[in-house]
């Protein structure tokens, strides 16, 4: 048994003529090998550095860089728990995975010791998929887009919006719609093409191009 070779192969062990039969190696007599590396050993992919280990490990330059196992390939770790995983140290600040492409990069991961970040450095809009289609869509000018690829605004949502709290506006309130609610203050100009509130209404303007219902 070898327990690791380099160059060529010339010098395993046990070959010889008496170990060929027909031009065919024995198969009982075939060198068997845990490990493949370089010239001086540093770098290397190793099968089982114990018996019945069951992992297979690769190194580079000294270091274990990954590990393979029944249930995945493991950075940082030799026991993953999914089919890839990437384990570091609690005092890591920047371990992202990077896309590079012409030059211009693409992160995911743990920047800082407080924020996990999504970043691209391309000019092209950031798209959230589900059930193979696209559901929310981030342009490059920060408009954020819900059930539309092309936000005109900030947020820009094409369907209905729920809130179970109140809503707060630094500016005017427009509504291309109906207008309603269990009351209504505003500080600013109201207009709408109709409103109904079940409550009291009060605004320093209003404008409704058809019937405003309400208490007062």
């Amino acid at each position: 048994t070898a327990n690791a070779f380099y160059g060529n192969g010339l010098y395993l062990t046990d070959l010889n003529a008496s170990n060929i039969t027909s031009g065919t190696l024995d198969p009982s007599l075939m060198p068997t090998v845990n490990m493949v590396s370089d010239f001086d050993g540093n770098t290397a992919i190793q099968a089982e550095a114990t018996s019945d280990e069951n992992l297979l490990r690769f190194g580079v330059d000294g270091t274990e860089v990954a590990v393979m196992s029944s249930s995945g390939l493991g950075f940082g770790t030799i026991s993953p728990k999914r089919h890839i995983e990437i384990k570091v140290a609690d005092t890591e600040t920047d371990a992202q995975i990077e896309f590079n492409r012409d030059s211009n990069f693409s992160r995911i991961g743990l920047f800082g010791d407080q924020e996990f970040q999504i970043k691209s450095a391309e000019n092209i809009p950031l798209t959230l998929y589900t059930n193979n289609s696209e559901k929310i869509r981030i342009l490059a000018n920060g408009s954020l887009g819900i059930g539309t690829t092309s936000p005109s605004q900030k947020l820009d949502v094409a369907g209905s919006i729920h809130a179970s709290g109140s809503g707060l506006f630094d500016s005017n309130v427009i509504a291309l719609g109906s207008v309603s609610g269990g009351a209504g203050t505003f500080s600013g100009p109201v207009s709408g093409s109709t409103g109904t509130f079940t409550g009291a209404l009060s605004a320093t303007s209003g404008t409704f191009t058809q019937t405003l219902t309400g208490t007062h």
